[in-house]
């Protein structure tokens, strides 16, 4: 029976060139297969979760799976007046601003990312009033936000950026300290009126860069980050972005992108993904460079106890696949945590998060659909290959794959292993396969042994459940390295019909490597 078309459980079915869903984005392996160091040993202290405060539950949380928490307050609770700071000054609300209650709150194991925004004329993210009285103002998203190249704002927010730093640098409890410019502190401005008051393109990159100068003055110990948004228009300039992020890499400044999105039609930051998009210019141009991080979490509908939109687990762990596809270092993922659900999503991208070739224990390729941007890859690749693959989404539940096809001579799906990931001369692994439990056929696992040519790990029957299922194989002599333009792993359909797969992850044995992670 195998994967017939007739009785298979599809959403919808697409067919894609084999090999070609893994183009189109760049190289993330590198030149040399392998992380750079960083300019300074401190500049990645610790990757992780880190909660947005702001979501749902309100309170800091000190979840295992979390490395801590993202907490922000506004220039205008800090400074009600010109030289006069209240490092205790709280919003009308009273949730966020107080930064040394909420570090306080952290237990020893976690730690804080701090944001201080200009501000605006809202009583909830406050422009202190003495300088909105003294600069022009723009209205974006019914707030009026301060003219940023004012050379009194500057001037003034260059003051409280070092008594910021003078506060917090170095604090135990920092992890890093988010620089906010613009919209949302994302580096965006959306209103035409900005032009009435000097805005050019070049003039907004300079300012910019003098938020970033004020932020690296001022905090010389604790490491700096910056984001660009997922709401920039598509007309946005990318040597712009390209400008910002190469001075941002020259100054050991890390970057990211807020707003991200999964490779997933329905999103509507979906087109980011292609080889024009913004994940394009920010993360593979700083990777390697500088520690990376992403916000997601935006879309979705919106619960009615507030927080982030609700999404079935399918959602998150896309969400999961695309920062890890970019080797982020730090997420800022916006989500329910008290769903427990979601736990195993959150355990798997802490895993994952910041983690180098030479110390990871597994690398892995999430298959999906040629007409999205291709495979979610982490250091393991779908190999080029003649003839036609299917794809789509189905099983229970639903989720993306890559099958063979037996009708365009597609057999097999043929995946290399990335050369610096081969640390272990004797060639023991463990290579786990999520597939399609569709049909009564069978299909097997090949591999490049070290004595040459394919060996057979083994073969599963399927049952017929219609659920994705696991299939762990452990092989002892396998020539693994041939990166991504070769094959070191091939799933076979064995002739008997098409089979279809979702996950494919390739563990070390290594007890050197192992320790206590499971």
């Amino acid at each position: 029976m195998g994967m017939a078309v007739k009785g298979f459980r599809l959403l919808f079915l697409t067919l894609g060139a084999a090999g070609l869903a893994s183009g189109g984005r760049g190289d993330p392996q590198g030149p040399a297969g392998v992380r750079k160091a960083f300019a300074h040993p401190d500049a990645l202290r610790r990757g992780g979760i880190y909660k947005p405060f702001f979501d749902f539950p309100w309170k800091v949380m000190n979840e295992p799976f979390l490395a801590g928490m993202e907490l922000y307050t506004f220039w205008g609770f800090i400074e009600p007046e010109e030289g006069k700071f209240d490092w205790y000054g709280r919003s009308s609300r009273g949730d966020h601003s107080n930064l040394d209650q909420r570090l306080a709150e952290l237990d020893g194991s976690h730690r804080a990312i701090i944001r201080l925004g200009g501000g605006t004329a809202h009583p909830d993210n406050p422009c202190p009033k003495w300088v909105l009285d003294r600069v022009p103002a723009v209205n974006e998203e019914g707030k009026r936000y301060p003219c940023y190249w004012h050379p009194f704002y500057l001037e003034k927010f260059r003051n409280a950026i070092l008594a910021y730093g003078k506060r917090y640098d170095g604090h135990p409890k920092v992890e890093r300290v988010h620089i906010q410019v613009g919209l949302w502190g994302e580096v965006l401005l959306n209103s035409e009126e900005w032009k009435k008051h000097g805005h050019t393109p070049e003039v907004w990159i300079d300012t910019v860069k003098k938020h970033i100068d004020f932020h690296i003055e001022a905090f010389r110990k604790t490491p700096l980050e910056i984001s660009l948004s997922g709401a920039l228009p598509r007309s946005a300039s990318l040597s712009t972005i390209d400008e910002i992020v190469t001075y941002c890499a020259a100054r050991n400044v890390g970057v990211g992108f807020r707003g991200m999105g999964p490779d997933y039609p329905g999103d509507p930051a979906f087109w980011n993904w292609g080889p024009d998009g913004y994940y394009h210019h920010i993360f593979e141009r700083a990777y390697g460079k500088v520690p990376l991080h992403a916000e997601t979490g935006w879309h979705g509908p919106k619960p009615p106890q507030g927080g982030p939109p609700f999404r079935d687990p399918d959602f998150v762990w896309q969400e999961v696949y695309a920062q890890l596809h970019y080797h982020v270092n730090y997420s800022n993922m916006r989500a329910d945590y008290s769903r427990r659900e979601l736990v195993p999503a959150f355990e798997f991208l802490k895993e994952h998060l910041g983690v180098t070739l030479d110390r990871t224990l597994d690398v892995w390729i999430a298959l999906k659909p040629k007409r999205l941007h291709g495979n979610y890859e982490f250091w393991l690749y779908q190999a080029e290959r003649p003839g036609k693959t299917l794809s789509g989404r189905g099983g229970d539940p639903v989720r993306d794959f890559i099958g063979t096809n037996q009708a365009k001579g597609q057999n097999v799906i043929a995946l290399g292993v990335d050369p610096a990931f081969v640390t272990d001369q004797t060639g023991r692994f463990n290579i786990e396969v999520t597939y399609l439990d569709e049909g009564r056929d069978a299909w097997s696992l090949e591999y490049q042994a070290r004595s040459g040519g394919w060996h057979r790990a083994g073969e599963v029957r399927k049952t017929g459940t219609g659920a994705w299922s696991k299939h762990r194989f452990q092989v002892q002599d396998a020539s693994f390295g041939r990166g991504r333009r070769g094959e070191d792993l091939r799933l076979d359909c064995m002739g008997d019909g098409d089979d279809a797969f979702h996950f494919v992850r390739v563990f070390r044995i290594d007890p050197r490597k192992v320790g206590s992670r499971p």
